[in-house]
């Protein structure tokens, strides 16, 4: 399964707030399209079976990945607080939330441990093919509807969603051992945080899929290549005649990172305002 040393004996999601979540917490096991299989965390539902098939959110690290670098003594992996919190978060609204480990289930902890043979065209591409692996575990489970999973990102995992959502992902370069889109399972809303919009030159005519929100900050240098994208789906949906798929939010003040860690009140204010735009789009989309 991986090449980490570390040897864990369970999984820990600790909010930051110290209240665990009732829901069970636990790591599964899944494969993706290129029949690699991985590790990720499943938080709910509160017992089974729940009164009826629950909405979803699959959660999709950032370079430092899905877990907290161990101590020595450590004997439980600990999910990194930032995605322990959004978990916090949707859980107790009813969803169910699985966070698929990309880089753990790999053998490394954080990208800056990466192998020299996995460059970054190819963690997007990797990343993309373990994002529709942990829609598919879902949609196997009988307590999550498949028609109700939406997909939130950040950072490089923000890049991902964009690139999941992507209309035209089955002609993009490595994605040809992809499921069909008219035959694998869909994502029906995605945010993406400060991602980086120019997706590694893999997608000259991007298209979202689905209702797409990016949620950005105006510090990030990041968010360069951003604007071009939204202008350029714009253009695509107005030759359409359909509205526009793909939405941008540049939060004045903010840097990378600021819903994990604020640094300033211009961060707590963005971190704050995307959080409630972002749970708001999960209740329309999935909440019935």
């Amino acid at each position: 399964m991986t090449g980490c040393k570390f040897e864990p004996k369970g999984v820990e999601l600790e909010p930051s707030n110290g209240v665990f979540l009732d829901a069970p917490v636990d790591l599964v096991e899944f494969d993706n399209d290129r029949g690699e299989s991985l590790l990720g965390v499943l938080v709910g539902p509160e017992s089974l079976p729940p009164p009826e098939p629950m909405p979803a959110v699959v959660i999709l690290h950032g370079s430092g990945g899905l877990f907290s670098t161990p101590d020595r003594d450590d004997e439980l992996l600990e999910v990194s607080p930032q995605y322990a919190d959004w978990a916090a978060m949707l859980s107790p609204r009813g969803h169910v939330v699985m966070l698929p480990s990309s880089f753990y289930s790999r053998g490394y902890f954080e990208w800056d441990d990466h192998p020299r043979d996995v460059d970054e065209l190819e963690r997007m591409i990797m990343r993309t093919y373990d994002a529709y692996g942990a829609l598919r575990f879902l949609c196997e489970q009988p307590f999550v509807d498949c028609e109700r999973v939406a997909l939130l990102g950040f950072s490089n995992g923000g890049s991902v969603t964009l690139m999941t959502m992507h209309e035209g992902l089955d002609g993009v370069s490595g994605m040809s051992q992809l499921t069909p889109a008219e035959q694998r399972e869909r994502f029906v809303r995605a945010v993406s945080y400060y991602p980086g919009c120019e997706l590694q030159g893999l997608a000259d005519d991007y298209f979202p899929a689905v209702l797409t929100t990016i949620e950005h900050a105006s510090k990030d240098s990041l968010v360069e290549d951003c604007p071009g994208l939204f202008h350029q789906v714009d253009s695509t949906a107005q030759a359409r005649a359909v509205d526009n798929p793909l939405t941008l939010t540049i939060h004045e003040g903010a840097d990378h990172g600021f819903d994990g860690d604020p640094d300033n009140d211009a961060e707590v204010r963005a971190r704050d305002e995307a959080r409630a735009s972002t749970l708001d789009a999960f209740e329309q989309a999935l909440m019935r």
